[in-house]
């Protein structure tokens, strides 16, 4: 099992300037070792690191390993979205289950059990559940079949959330799917096709797709305000634990 991390992006939405924001620390730890973190916790060996702009800081900072986790790059020279990230990472994989991780998404209280209950099917998104279903229009929203976690379709900000499942960053997809990733659904037309998108194409192939919680809360790191309250989040987690 191969994990994928997402750190292509210039940090703009964060600071007008840019900045890598997967370098950013919370209580000493940088976002992207929290992503790491994740992989370990799913028992994942290694990893492909998508870069860009900050390629350089991010090879410096966590080098070939990180606490038993083998560690490759691939460049994403220009942020095109996480199918295109995916598509680059594409170039070292050798035909495993990728478990895919944004590195400014922060979990709280992360189901490290997602692997295992992806393994029955071809692939599978994590969620939260959140109270304000208007939350659910930052990131995508999740429909299932009925009351069970077959995943129906996805709709990246909706304009109607219709439930109070919000969609994560953190995807797992079976070596079929990767697969359909490389050699059919990563375009549309002339551009390349957004996650949930790729997630429909899936459904609408056939493949068996379910809805995981993943964790009690996820944060993306947008603004210096999400950064804050991700440390006084973790650090209430820590105060509980």
């Amino acid at each position: 099992m191969l994990g994928i991390i997402l750190a292509g992006g210039n940090g703009t939405r964060f600071d007008e300037n840019g900045c890598c924001k997967s370098l950013l620390k919370i209580n000493g730890k940088s976002l992207i070792e929290y992503a790491l973190d994740n992989l370990i916790a799913m028992n994942v060996d290694k990893a492909i690191i998508v870069v860009g702009k900050y390629r350089d800081e991010i090879k410096a900072a966590l080098g070939t390993e990180y606490h038993g986790i083998a560690l490759n790059y691939a460049l994403q020279e220009t942020p095109m979205g996480c199918i295109h990230a995916l598509y680059c990472a594409m170039t070292n994989w050798n035909g495993e289950t990728v478990v895919l991780q944004l590195s400014d998404e922060i979990y709280c209280g992360f189901n490290a059990r997602a692997v295992e209950m992806a393994s029955d099917v071809d692939f599978a998104c994590g969620y939260i559940t959140v109270k304000n279903n208007e939350e659910v229009k930052e990131n995508y929203s999740i429909f299932c079949d009925g009351d069970s976690d077959r995943l129906v379709r996805c709709e990246e900000k909706s304009m109607n959330a219709g439930n109070n499942k919000k969609g994560t960053g953190l995807c797992i997809f079976n070596p079929a799917c990767m697969s359909l990733l490389k050699n059919r659904y990563a375009y549309a037309g002339d551009h390349f096709v957004s996650l949930c998108d790729f997630m429909n194409n899936l459904i609408a192939d056939g493949k068996k797709g379910l809805a995981i919680p993943i964790a009690d809360e996820e944060i993306n790191i947008n603004t210096p305000e999400k950064l804050e309250y991700a440390k006084q989040a973790l650090k209430r987690r820590n105060e509980h634990e």
